[in-house]
């Protein structure tokens, strides 16, 4: 036969296993609904719900019986024995009242921390289902507008489910380049290929607005056919186009920094303001091409073909631009400080009030080519020239015969 206390002892024991069991179960249960995939998240959840609400039920049973009993009688028997037995009822009456207050704290906390654990779970299986339904829209229907809005879902679900969001961002990137036709081996070709609509725009731009370093391989678009999309102010940085075909695109204020546009034909796009700072574009096709104020710091533009190009106030600062050909391009008051310019074509280049001081690479015989007068910014070696000042003043009466037969055209026309 047990003494009372020992007795007291094992059934505090038994009843903290037992606790401790309910409580393993319910973590169990918890870890189970948060870490669920989607495909089987729904039915997990409701059954991690019932479970935890009658886990809930079962502690705060548990914790009211150990109340009223056994926690209540081990308390009350390490007191001294009183001979009266209404000061000993009043005792065992007030342990259990400030039993109950502070189980009944626990309790409200208990009932509080499983309110919220139910919410989340239960506003995490709305969103995976938001997400369900709009990948199967996306691969199941064919119409224009059920994808667009399947994108937009997407799009919020981005937001929503953060650690959801790589398989979304491939889910979309893979979506994107099955839209998009590969460009031909004869980029002849590509002349006659449709811009890309409005679902694959809406796509490109969708994943181009997440953080840069969650999207590079959803922005991998090497070698496809963007003819004359529409990316006015899009943010893309990295975004791969090694080879692809953009030529009249409209790329105004966009954000391109360090992408690649290596072997990309661009030709007569319009790039104004666009951010291609340490962006790699060599061997790039950027003939006709509207740069004008665009930012080029650093930019790797080897061998790039940029004839007839508007580069009027284009930053190229440490620009890389050895054996590029700017035949007949206009650079006026472009910045090539620390450019290198080594090998580079200027014939008819237009170099008024461009700034070529610091640069690296650039001959005499390259500027004897180009128009450069004396609003252009030479270093002191090149400025001192005798052959260089020669075509200064050259450029420059040729400069003003044209500003003369221009105002004697406007007085004609006036007359």
């Amino acid at each position: 036969m047990l003494a009372p206390e020992a007795a007291g002892s094992n059934t505090i024991g038994a009843n903290r296993g037992r606790l401790h069991q309910v409580s393993h179960l319910v973590q169990t249960f918890a870890e189970v609904a948060q870490k669920g995939r989607p495909g089987c998240h729904g039915v997990m959840r409701r059954h991690a719900c019932w479970v935890l609400t009658l886990a809930g039920l079962c502690v705060a049973g548990g914790l009211a019986w150990a109340v009223l009993g056994p926690l209540t009688n081990t308390l009350v028997a390490d007191m001294p024995e009183s001979s009266d037995a209404g000061k000993q009822a009043v005792t065992i009456t007030g342990t259990r009242q400030a039993l109950l207050l502070a189980t009944s704290g626990a309790v409200a906390t208990v009932t509080l921390v499983f309110a919220a654990l139910t919410y989340y779970l239960n506003r995490r299986s709305h969103h995976l289902d938001r997400y369900d339904k709009a990948r199967t829209q996306l691969h199941d229907s064919n119409k224009s507008s059920d994808q667009l809005d399947a994108i937009y879902a997407l799009s919020r679900c981005l937001r929503e489910i953060p650690t959801e969001r790589d398989r979304i961002l491939q889910l979309m990137g893979n979506f994107l380049r099955g839209l998009l036709q590969d460009v031909p081996r004869e980029r002849t070709g590509g002349q006659n290929v449709d811009p890309p609509n409005d679902v694959a725009i809406a796509t490109l731009l969708a994943i181009g607005a997440q953080p840069r370093s969650r999207n590079l391989y959803a922005l991998h678009l090497k070698q496809k056919q963007l003819r004359g999309v529409d990316l006015r102010k899009a943010r893309l940085p990295r975004a791969n186009f090694r080879g692809s075909w953009l030529g009249e695109a409209r790329m105004d204020e966009a954000k391109l920094r360090r992408a690649s546009l290596e072997g990309a034909w661009v030709q007569s796009a319009n790039l104004y303001r666009a951010n291609l700072r340490e962006s790699n574009m060599k061997d790039i096709w950027l003939a006709g091409a509207y740069l004008m104020q665009a930012k080029l710091q650093n930019a790797r533009l080897i061998y790039a073909h940029m004839e007839e190009a508007l580069l009027i106030g284009a930053n190229l600062k440490n620009a890389r631009m050895s054996g590029s050909n700017l035949v007949r391009a206009n650079l006026s008051s472009a910045r090539l400080q620390g450019a290198t310019l080594d090998g580079v074509i200027l014939t008819d280049a237009n170099l008024r009030k461009a700034n070529l001081k610091n640069t690296r690479g650039l001959t005499a015989d390259s500027l004897l080519v180009a128009k450069i007068y004396n609003s252009t910014k030479l270093d002191k070696p090149l400025a001192d020239n005798a052959e260089v000042k020669s075509r200064i003043r050259e450029c420059e009466g040729g400069a003003k015969r044209t500003h003369g037969l221009a105002e004697m055209l406007k007085t004609w026309r006036n007359k």
